[in-house]
């Protein structure tokens, strides 16, 4: 099979491989063997990084991970990492290696890879290079880890989820051995960061059958999300929770939200629902979830249960609420509670609403907070009483229009007086 890759990746390994060996390996190789489209092209050689530096010494280079051997060299504009050859050993916090020692042997070099399918290479002649039946492995689907996956989950635990995360993403079985030393070794997840934790669990949340991969590695996963354990012991809640999640499209906001929404507290011996935006937001903040999806769930959570029919001026005031991730939050509802004839008119009124350009927000309003200023009125004074037009031109009391706002807007202010 011929695979080709850019001139640039070409380029970089010719120069090297005139004096050194080099190859391609890792996701790249691995994707085009499957036909999936790639640019994760990592180089590995037999050279030294001071080597590479030297073969390179026309163009600019990077020490981008010289303790672990990695010169970043930039060709074209185009960053490439070439990776010295190299063995590992001792890996006390269960994620990096104490000692690396380079090598010239690129057997050995992949025998410290993760999983078989990951330790393939491919040289400049377009030669495959399988030390480990990784291509048999594509082939049957299976992700196994390279040697003895006992010791591979242990030197570095983020491998577990990448185990579930490439099963998941792929739609390959994870073989029995591999398997077994998942969940055995799943403790050592605590000594990783909880940011690359939750980088791999995301990813998994939003692959097709996420519902049964969470029922399968629920007790990995608790490792640092205990409250999915708690949640599992309630039947009622874990019985939504994943017929939802199997209903669900592969939106992160929408499944975390139909998780986390069930997140309840215990008191004696009942348990009190609780669909509590806070409480998600201090899981969230422990999980290292970013602020932008944090925000976006919370609403969902928070808003889960306001009432949601096919009422035009109760469809402009939710749109007015949640802007532009109105429909995202539609779609939410649609696999919460919200039946499809409900969603199905809702969306046509949205549709029409936003094809007509009719008035549903601030800034689409007539009158702004100059003309506001304009009758005398300052502060939060302004804002107030924009939002008041916003509401008379959404139940329709007064036409969007600038001077028969302001008439009623007068007539209000006199009234009052």
């Amino acid at each position: 099979m011929y695979i080709q890759y850019p001139k640039q990746i070409e380029s970089c390994l010719k120069e090297l491989n005139q004096k050194y060996e080099a190859v391609l390996t890792g996701g790249f190789v691995r994707d085009a063997l499957l036909g999936r489209p790639s640019k994760d092209y990592d180089i590995a050689t037999s050279a030294t990084p001071e080597q590479v530096k030297e073969v390179f010494k026309r163009y600019t280079t990077f020490d981008s991970g010289i303790k672990h051997g990695t010169v970043t060299v930039v060709i074209d504009l185009h960053p490439i990492e070439i990776t010295t050859y190299r063995i590992e050993s001792g890996y006390t916090d269960s994620r990096h290696p104490d000692t690396i020692e380079f090598t010239t042997d690129l057997k050995k070099d992949c025998m410290r890879r993760d999983f078989t399918i990951n330790a393939i290479c491919l040289n400049d002649k377009h030669d495959i290079l399988d030390y480990f039946d990784g291509q048999k492995d594509l082939e049957d689907k299976i992700i196994r880890c390279v040697g003895n996956p006992k010791e591979r989950f242990y030197e570095d635990a983020l491998r577990i989820m990448r185990a579930i995360r490439f099963s998941a993403t792929l739609g390959f079985e994870i073989e029995p051995a591999t398997k077994a030393a998942l969940f055995e070794e799943r403790q050592n997840l605590r000594k990783i960061s909880m940011e690359r934790f939750i980088q791999e669990f995301q990813k998994i949340v939003v692959c097709d059958h996420f519902d049964a991969f969470l029922n399968e590695y629920l007790d990995v996963f608790s490792v640092m999300i205990p409250e999915l354990k708690q949640l599992s012991e309630i039947p009622d809640v874990w019985n939504k929770i994943i017929t939802d999640l199997h209903d669900a499209p592969k939106v992160l906001t929408y499944r975390l939200a139909l998780i986390f929404l069930h997140l309840s507290r215990f008191n004696a011996d009942k348990i009190i629902p609780m669909h509590s935006a806070s409480t998600f937001i201090m899981l969230a903040k422990r999980l290292r979830m970013n602020n932008e999806i944090t925000g976006t769930v919370a609403r969902f959570i928070q808003n889960s249960q306001i009432e949601l029919v096919p009422d035009k001026v109760l469809v402009k005031k939710r749109l007015n609420q949640f802007g532009d991730s109105f429909f995202d939050y539609l779609g939410f509802r649609k696999t919460y509670d919200l039946n499809e004839d409900v969603y199905d008119k809702i969306s046509k009124q949205v549709s029409d609403i936003i094809g007509r350009q009719e008035c549903f927000s601030l800034k689409q309003l007539a009158v702004n907070g100059s003309d506001l200023k304009q009758l005398g009125l300052t502060g939060t004074k302004i804002s107030s009483t924009l939002n008041q037009c916003l509401l008379w031109v959404i139940e329709g009391q007064v036409d969007n229009n600038k001077y028969k706002i302001l008439d009623k807007l007068n007539e209000t202010l006199k009234g009052r007086n």
